[in-house]
């Protein structure tokens, strides 16, 4: 007998779009795995834990503010991108740059 292929489906591609990084590859393998129904929404369980960890964390997510008088806030656009586009960002300066 061949293997069940996976009911994944766009809202559920959606849906792991806003888990956490770490539970994404696990929640798709599982899908993959699920025989039944009951797995399956198991799984979308899982899925919705996730999402909700996410939403949390975001919304705990403190401002940063910076002095004018700082030599960093020269950059601050530039620090605020890279930021934003990756996960780990390591800025060097001299004692005192904020």
């Amino acid at each position: 007998m061949p293997p069940q292929t996976p009911r994944r489906d766009a809202a559920f591609e959606q849906a792991l779009q806003q888990v956490q990084s770490r539970d994404r590859h696990r929640l798709r393998r599982q899908l993959a795995r699920a025989r039944c129904d009951q797995q399956r929404a198991a799984v979308q369980a899982k899925v919705q834990a996730s999402a909700a960890c996410t939403q949390a964390r975001l919304a705990a997510r403190g401002t940063v503010t910076l002095s004018p008088g700082l030599p960093i806030s020269e950059r601050a656009d530039t620090l605020a991108r890279a930021v934003a586009e990756h996960q780990v960002v390591v800025r060097c300066g001299e004692t005192g740059s904020g």
